[in-house]
């Protein structure tokens, strides 16, 4: 590599470059594989106006024969390409940067944590809308008439601008270009009316919009006629205590044991102070339900930032968190990049979920970027959960965070009952057993909900031959196509294609074809058949693809009225059904003996949240399991509701084997159209890592190339190299060294390659 060129000042050259540019080199990060920044000099003209050159500024560069978006990295004195051979940034973007030092700082953490190329990662952390070199979007404005007498009088000799206002009055709440265009009148002479002073525009807002939320009013805080237990007023004192320094909460509460309410409070003394607060739920289906209770308590700004919002929205919602002013920010995973330069807390809801992590692209946990902004910046997080993660909890044991405990339930309701119903020989109706269909019937004479679990979608999982033994497989992937009724299609939940169900075998032309399994839209058919009267809502990824969808499911479960709830996952966490009296786990052994080192721990937390959805109003509820393993030590843990003791277990068993978190792991993967094309790259790898110096064996663990659990996935076979160690920061090292290595050789065209740091999704 060439020495450093330092740029002095009053050093000669054929176009004073010296002389121009005073010195400065920008280093800028372009959003693309390549993994390394760009020098440039400043675009031509004055330097005095740094505020559009400073570090987190976007900025439009020419690269190769194209003119694409940058970002400002940092300003250097010098550089390892001659001074004469950098280009000059085309032009500048922003007038303060768009991303703001200290987030600049967590996000460059991300990129060289998560081994992401540093532009993608800056790209990803702001709105579509400013991805391109457009400022801003187009804004729609409403057109008002005005009183002005003299100028009206002037118009009696242009009868087109007389017509067009005249028009325009009948209208009190104004009319849109578009709209006068549709009659006639084009775009010239609405602004020869607005220059004389005969209209007035108004920016127009999207119904639709979030700002629609933001409503400033006299008290950002409204009083709560809530009284907070001993538990949770301890739990608050050792929150706000931490004011203006970093600290990490874990509020471990039973479900239904107030935690939203010690959120409220705290979010209540950061807005009183002028503070800004971001609230990340899991799921975009919690955030309505979470808008409406915060609504009712704070009159300062609420902003919901989510995939579901359009591209305009989103920049809008953006936008408002640029403010400085006291706001709070309900969101979903994305929501952790957003500017909010007077943020002082966040809360992470259900922090144990998986969907804070990003499983493709940028692969990020929002978790963890979280508690690493709040260190960066200096204030408090906290997460919050009834079934915490184990690295959560295991950070608590070593230290790194503060446990704070809420053990029972807020309400004077009695503790739910739960029971596990044997269905070992036992003839089952659809995949209920008697027991379970009597005690449906009898919650319904007494005018409740019933929820029932099953997490699986469609109508079943997998269309079977009786005669040859034939089952409806993916083409792409190495799983069973799953049956879906409405519409009728076979459908692969892993890559997304979609087949109509034959009429007869395709390997024998039997016609004896039959679904095997439970699904949730069989068990919608059933119960609609046996329960022809009570109403059924069914929630799963098919039935709310629209964020529309899924409010108005919601608003009539809240409405109290006695209905049959089936639900998948997404029914599992931070929903408040008071009326909810009954739920019932159809099948509940799936996760007991899964593959995955995780699988354990995910069924338990999902058990254990979708039972908290019963007994939440003034009565105690109760819950129902049915199991094939009625015995089996978990199923008992979670019935008599020790996720504590659960938890030991978990963690024991993770130490014994040295799995996370007593050891970190990444995962690499390799992806071809053929098999042996992906072993040949990833064990190149391996042989890359064999060779470093700082990884002997005691310090780094590799295991495989071995096939993915699911070995093939959208027409590629999948292969991984796990790489594990002891030591965060040496398997840092070593990967980076690693990665550094194989970009330096080159990827070949025909494998995709995956970079996994903590994966959560091992298959």
């Amino acid at each position: 590599m060439a020495n450093p060129k330092f740029l002095k000042t009053g050093e000669g050259s054929p176009d004073k470059l010296s002389n121009r540019y005073l010195g400065l080199v920008l280093r800028i990060a372009i959003p693309s594989p390549l993994r390394t920044h760009f020098d440039y000099l400043p675009p031509r003209g004055n330097l005095s106006q740094m505020a559009s050159l400073m570090p987190g500024s976007r900025v439009i560069v020419p690269f190769g024969r194209r003119q694409i978006l940058g970002f400002i990295l940092e300003h250097s004195n010098a550089s390892n390409i001659e001074l004469t051979r950098l280009k000059v940034i085309t032009r500048t973007l922003d007038e303060k940067p768009t991303i703001t030092p200290t987030l600049l700082k967590t996000l460059i953490w991300a990129s060289e944590y998560y081994q992401h190329p540093i532009g993608e990662v800056l790209l990803a952390a702001i709105p579509s809308e400013l991805r391109s070199p457009r400022l801003k979007s187009k804004q729609s404005y409403i057109w008002k008439a005005q009183d002005n007498a003299k100028a009206y009088s002037d118009l009696q000799r242009k009868p087109r601008q007389m017509a067009l206002l005249d028009l325009i009055r009948t209208e009190t709440t104004g009319m849109q270009a578009k709209d006068l265009k549709a009659q006639g009148f084009d775009y010239a002479l609405l602004l020869k009316l607005e220059s004389s002073g005969l209209l007035k525009r108004e920016p127009l807002l999207d119904p639709a919009d979030p700002s629609k939320f933001l409503m400033v009013k006299k008290e950002t805080v409204l009083d709560s006629n809530v009284t907070l237990n001993s538990e949770q007023k301890a739990a608050l004192k050792s929150i706000n205590s931490s004011q203006n320094n970093f600290a990490t909460f874990l509020l471990d509460g039973v479900t239904g044991s107030g935690k939203t309410e010690v959120y409220l409070e705290a979010i209540s003394r950061q807005i009183k102070l002028g503070f800004q607060c971001l609230f990340l739920v899991p799921e975009i289906g919690l955030t309505p339900q979470t808008f409406d209770r915060f609504n009712k308590r704070f009159k300062c700004p609420i902003i919901m930032y989510h995939s579901n919002l359009s591209a305009k929205q989103k920049l809008m919602a953006w936008s408002q968190a640029c403010d400085e002013s006291p706001l709070i920010v309900i969101g979903t995973r994305s929501s952790v990049f957003l500017p909010m330069p007077s943020l002082s807390l966040i809360v992470i809801d259900e922090e144990h979920d998986s969907s804070y992590k990003q499983q493709d692209g940028f692969r990020y946990s929002a978790r963890d970027f979280a508690v690493m902004r709040a260190h960066n910046e200096s204030f408090t997080i906290i997460l919050g959960s009834a079934t915490p993660s184990l690295e959560s909890l295991h950070n608590t044991i070593i230290g790194k965070s503060t446990r704070l405990q809420l053990t029972r339930p807020a309400t004077e309701a009695p503790p739910n009952t739960t029971h596990i119903v044997d269905i070992n020989s036992i003839c089952l109706q659809e995949g209920f057993s008697k027991p379970v269909l009597d005690r449906i019937s009898e919650h319904l004479l007494l005018q409740n909900q019933i929820l029932i679990f099953i997490n699986r979608r469609g109508f079943a999982p997998v269309l079977l031959c009786n005669a040859c033994g034939w089952t409806s497989e993916c083409d792409s992937c190495v799983s069973r196509m799953t049956v879906h009724s409405k519409p009728a299609k076979l459908r692969c939940h892993h890559c997304g294609t979609n087949r109509s169900i034959p009429t007869k075998c395709p390997n024998c032309s039997s016609t004896k074809l039959e679904t095997f399994g439970l699904g949730t839209q069989k068990i919608e058919d059933f119960l609609t058949h046996r329960f022809p009267s009570i109403p059924k809502i069914r929630i799963d990824r098919d039935t709310t693809r629209g964020n529309f969808n899924l409010n108005q499911k919601l608003s009539e479960i809240s409405s109290g009225r006695p209905c049959l709830l089936i639900g998948t996952q997404m029914l599992s966490k931070g929903h408040h059904f008071p009326n909810i009296s009954l739920v019932v786990v159809l099948d509940a052994d799936a996760g007991l003996f899964s593959s995955d080192f995780r699988g354990q721990e995910q069924m338990t937390q999902t058990l254990i949240q979708v039972s908290g959805r019963a007994g939440r109003g003034i009565n105690s509820g109760e819950v129902i399991i049915q199991s094939r393993h009625p015995n089996h030590e978990t199923l008992n843990l979670i019935a008599s509701r020790s996720f504590k003791k659960l938890a030991q277990l978990q963690l024991l068993e993770r130490q014994n084997t040295e799995l996370p978190p007593f050891a970190h792991l990444c995962l690499l993967r390799g992806e071809s159209k053929y098999l042996k094309d992906a072993y040949e790259f990833l064990n190149s790898i391996l042989a890359l890592s064999n060779n470093l110096k700082l990884a002997n064996k005691h310090d780094i663990v590799r295991l495989g190339p071995i096939p993915a659990p699911r070995e093939k996935k959208a027409g590629r076979f999948r292969v991984h190299l796990i790489l594990k160690s002891k030591t965060r920061s040496l398997l840092q090292n070593h990967l980076k060294e690693v990665i550094a290595l194989v970009f330096e050789r080159g990827i070949p065209r025909k494998v995709r390659f995956h970079v996994d740091v903590d994966p959560i999704e091992m298959l």
